[in-house]
């Protein structure tokens, strides 16, 4: 078995969570709190099924619902991003507060670094295409977090990201596509 330390330049921590814990620790760690999780199915990935390398449950934070989705790498199961979801705020100027507080928050932590602005063609989200998005990107000066806020539906994201084990993911998923065209040549 494969393990990494979770204290990469890029590491982080959102709540119990830290970048580097195994899959089965996490599970774990979330029977021991009361933390109901939801193991993804089955993805499509163009080529083929794979299964699902993610955890997720519901929580509430800054009163509002929010979605936690836990990421793994493909092939060791290790922690390597969290994304937190707000979506569809029905109010704007309650996502807008909102945003402004997790930037505040944030900025206070991290100190922001860049702030971008950009519009999506064709955004697709929740089963509802937006032909235009407009959305806002903030990083902060621990380069793997990122807050995003997008207009046309009143969403909040924010991505907490370990650049070295998503680097390793990806690693991960090129051997397994490897892996994958070996076998389809026996067909």
């Amino acid at each position: 078995m494969i393990a990494f330390s979770a204290s990469t330049a890029k590491s982080f921590t959102f709540d119990l969570w830290k970048s580097g814990e195994r899959k089965d620790e996490i599970i774990e760690k979330a029977k021991k709190n009361g933390i109901s999780l939801y193991e993804g199915g089955r993805s499509y990935t163009g080529k083929n099924f794979v299964l699902s390398n993610k955890l997720e449950y519901q929580t509430i934070l800054f009163s509002e619902k929010a979605d936690v989705y836990i990421y793994f790498t493909n092939k060791t199961d290790i922690l390597y991003m969290i994304e937190i979801t707000w979506d569809n705020i029905k109010k704007i100027n309650k996502a807008g507060d909102l945003y402004a507080k997790m930037r505040i928050m944030l900025n206070e932590k991290y100190k922001e670094k860049n702030e971008s602005h950009g519009q999506y063609q064709g955004y697709m989200r929740n089963g509802i295409e937006y032909k235009d998005c407009k959305y806002t990107l903030k990083t902060y000066q621990k380069e793997s977090i990122e807050l995003r806020f997008n207009e046309c539906d009143n969403s909040i994201i924010a991505n907490y990201k370990d650049e070295f084990l998503q680097k390793k993911n990806t690693e991960e998923e090129t051997q397994i596509n490897s892996i994958d065209k070996k076998d389809e040549a026996k067909f």
